[in-house]
């Protein structure tokens, strides 16, 4: 293990470590257990999975100008089954560094189930907790509250939305949704959109293509949604982007 400097952690995870009082007030207590559980592994034990899933429970909790959504903009993209090896030692370090913040802070809210010291994380492989299902739920939430619209709203404006190359998600209560990022002002789908959900496979996993649009990018500099309908040039880059994704 590296002792010395510089700090061997992934950037966000070290951003984290260093914020670790600020996020947990900013949380309530059942975003606290989440992020405790992913960080000590409890909960999400492999830990590229654990850093994505932080990933994303951060860019829900924290403001748009704040220090680690600043990261996530511009820091590398960590995709699930994307590190191998001692890479994911660069994982590993940075989740020990904010369990020694957690443990040094005697005024933080302590985990859900505190120990003497913290417990080293479980390696790849082992099967995750059936709280992850709480996860899931707050993420499909999230994409929920998106601007929408329906079917019936769509088909006012001539647009055909059983079209296979459009997002479709499910609510509840109020049936299917389309995201309105798809839309231009006359209703009508951007050509991009259709041909990226295309390649992306959005039929078949709506969900996770809706994150893949909304999600800040690094290599684009910001999320793919924010891209759309400025120019040819962006629609080749989110071309580009969401091939090397259906590569990976």
């Amino acid at each position: 293990m590296n002792t010395g400097e510089p700090d061997p952690a992934d950037p966000l995870l070290r951003a984290l470590a260093e914020h670790w009082e600020d996020v947990l007030a900013r949380a309530d207590d059942e975003q606290r257990a989440r992020l405790h559980g992913l960080v000590d592994g409890s909960l999400e034990p492999d830990p590229v999975d654990a850093r994505a899933a932080l990933a994303d429970e951060l860019l829900m909790l924290l403001p748009a100008d704040h220090p680690l959504v600043e990261v996530l903009r511009t820091g590398p993209m960590l995709a699930p089954g994307g590190l191998a090896g001692d890479k994911t030692g660069l994982l590993d370090e940075g989740f020990r560094l904010i369990l020694r913040a957690a443990g040094d802070d005697p005024g933080g809210t302590p985990a859900p189930a505190p120990a003497p010291a913290p417990a080293p994380r479980q390696e790849p492989g082992h099967t995750a907790l059936p709280a992850l299902d709480e996860f899931d739920r707050q993420v499909q939430a999230r994409l929920l509250a998106l601007p929408s619209l329906s079917p019936e709203e769509l088909r006012a404006r001539g647009t055909d939305p059983d079209d296979r190359r459009l997002i479709r998600l499910a609510h509840p209560d109020r049936g299917d949704q389309l995201p309105a990022f798809q839309f231009a002002g006359s209703g009508q789908p951007w050509p991009v959109v259709r041909q990226v959900n295309e390649r992306l496979d959005a039929e078949a996993d709506p969900w996770g293509v809706t994150c893949w649009w909304i999600d800040p990018h690094a290599r684009l500099d910001a999320a793919p949604a924010e891209l759309i309908g400025l120019d040819r040039k962006r629609d080749a880059l989110l071309l580009r982007a969401a091939a090397a994704m259906a590569v990976d």
